[in-house]
């Protein structure tokens, strides 16, 4: 089995450079949205895939530093002005809200905010005295992980997950009810959804479902284009450039000692289930080249120890050398699979809402080899 080789973008590793070849060292590139490792060649070629050119994860035994897994992009929390029936409504603990009236409506079906406490959260004067001037984006983001980070771990009974689809969002006040000294927040829980980015702006979807004891892991649905830009990862229009192809989510298991799994551990547990998701996904015929490799998603450790493991496979399109290369239009869709690469959009409260992709693992029934392999 080849070794690990030189160091490429955050959490990436290569091959080794052939002799004569200095390794290749992307030190100055980060994706950061999610990482990527291919597979190993031995378990494609357990699986009936041929194997041209092989990634591995690090060999360094320690948890692999990955790029946040987290979208790229924040919604902009609303302020009370953005909806303005909001000020005299009493946001509830547990309910779940719909943008823009806002309506309380079950978290069952489609919203944008469910609520973490039944009070509304006063800034420290001492923090913000009379005078203090408006909160810039990045100011409100602190805010909002200081005063409503622990109502959301209060109310969920465990940590956030960092680089998950869950983010901590407040109703703030407007600019104009701050400097009359109305100072106050309500908090709750904002649910990310992998969709299309329109003008560089993450769209602030409806999404259903609670996020109480929803896992926390960011994936894509199968069949999903993404693209990749300094220090992210976009969905892509799959008729546009795009770098991978998502061909399936599959669920790690739990290490020996409950901690984040190692570069070698990682490798162990998802190069099975991915090839596997690969074999059905793309088919029996799909042959891998030197251009076309399988890969899966590092986990961080902040991910791990908040109880995150699906992680997503992917069709890595690269050069003959091993770098990212972009392909236009996709032949590779997995059978059954979204062809727009996108969520469906929610409907309304009154509205039926549509069925989600499934996020299940696609993993075909071992051979006899591959049960050999394991044992």
């Amino acid at each position: 089995m080849p070794a690990a080789g030189a160091g490429g973008p955050a959490g990436w590793r290569t091959p080794p450079a052939p002799p004569g070849r200095p390794p290749r060292r992307w030190s100055d590139r980060k994706v950061g949205a999610v990482v990527f490792f291919a597979v190993v060649g031995l378990f494609l070629a357990a699986a009936g895939v041929t194997a041209v050119a092989v990634h591995a994860a690090g060999d360094d035994g320690e948890p692999v530093a990955a790029a946040p897994s987290g979208p790229p992009l924040t919604p902009a929390s609303p302020t009370f002005s953005d909806l303005p029936t909001a000020v005299g409504l009493a946001f509830q603990r547990g309910h779940c809200y719909y943008w823009p009236g806002p309506d309380d409506v079950p978290c069952t079906t489609p919203h944008h905010f469910e609520s973490t406490s039944d009070t509304p959260v006063r800034l420290s004067r001492i923090d913000y005295p009379d005078g203090a001037a408006y909160p810039s984006p990045t100011e409100w983001d602190t805010i909002d992980g200081k005063y409503c980070g622990p109502q959301a771990v209060e109310y969920l009974g465990y940590e956030l997950d960092p680089f998950g689809r869950f983010r901590v969002q407040s109703i703030r006040p407007s600019e104009d009810m701050w400097n009359g000294g109305r100072r106050f927040l309500r908090c709750g829980l904002h649910t990310f959804v992998p969709v299309l980015e329109r003008l560089g702006v993450q769209e602030n979807e409806a999404v259903t479902g609670s996020a109480k004891g929803a896992d926390q892991s960011w994936i894509y649905p199968i069949g999903t284009c993404l693209t990749s830009r300094p220090q992210s990862l976009f969905v892509a229009d799959c008729a546009g450039p795009h770098e991978y192809l998502t061909i399936g989510n599959i669920r790690l298991p739990e290490t020996a000692g409950g901690g984040p799994p190692s570069s070698a551990e990682l490798n162990d547990m998802a190069s099975p289930p991915c090839v596997f998701a690969a074999r059905v996904a793309l088919g029996q015929s799909f042959q891998l080249s030197p251009t076309e490799t399988i890969g899966f998603q590092a986990i961080r450790p902040e991910s791990w120890r908040a109880g995150s493991r699906l992680i997503t496979c992917v069709l890595s399109y690269v050069t003959a050398s091993g770098e990212p290369r972009s392909e236009t239009g996709e032949q590779h869709h997995p059978a059954g699979g979204p062809r727009g690469a996108r969520w469906p959009r929610a409907a309304g409260p009154a509205g039926t809402v549509p069925p989600r992709p499934v996020l299940a693992a696609l993993l075909a029934p071992e051979s006899e080899s591959e049960q050999n392999y394991r044992k």
